[in-house]
């Protein structure tokens, strides 16, 4: 593990907790990376073209310009505790920037109707494909649920929730599941007239 380092410059491919200060209120916006001077770069990039996904640091930038923005690293650190020590420096030093207030994630951002629309839009008719389809199923396999997730996802999906079910043996819940698969085919085929 890497000890902590406390400095001002960065390398190519330091790792570790930076800020982005504005030089004319000293407000700041708090980010980790991995590799800092990519990071740094994204986020110019993203400020120029007017899309940051922070929009105070987004209006900011478009009112006191380019020049008035420097980025300096906090701290080099491990990967490992990158969302810690980000976590420690949000919590301590409120940054103004900073619209999400939990490292690493996107909770208690709000997102606006438009948005919300256009995320939408995005999404719809899209379908996964096959290979999507089967890693998504990769990695529900092997998952086994409480007796109370069971009652929860039926009552979700439109069942009872019987406890008395989910209560039963294996070998007696395979003994009823048989029976209502011979029903469903019963009914189906005195449906069918066949």
């Amino acid at each position: 593990m890497m000890e902590i380092e406390v400095c001002d410059t960065f390398r190519e491919g330091d790792c570790g907790i930076y800020q982005i200060r504005n030089l004319v209120n000293n407000n700041i916006y708090i980010g980790s990376s991995q590799k800092i001077q990519g990071r740094y770069y994204n986020h110019r990039r993203d400020l120029i073209l007017g899309k940051h996904h922070s929009h105070h640091l987004q209006r900011a930038f478009k009112k006191y310009g380019k020049d008035s923005f420097v980025l300096e690293k906090l701290i080099s650190c491990d990967v490992s505790l990158l969302l810690f020590y980000e976590q420690q420096f949000i919590d301590q030093w409120n940054p103004e920037y900073n619209e999400c207030k939990i490292a690493g994630s996107i909770l208690g951002t709000i997102m606006s109707e438009e948005t919300r629309k256009r995320d939408s839009l995005a999404h719809k008719g899209r379908k996964a494909t096959e290979e999507a389809k089967k890693h998504i199923s990769d990695g529900h396999k092997g998952i086994r649920h409480t007796d109370e997730e069971r009652i929860k996802n039926s009552i979700s999906h439109g069942g009872t929730g019987d406890i008395n079910f989910l209560n039963l043996s294996k070998g007696e819940r395979w003994v009823i599941t048989q029976r209502a698969k011979n029903l469903a085919k019963k009914s189906k085929e005195i449906e069918h007239g066949d």
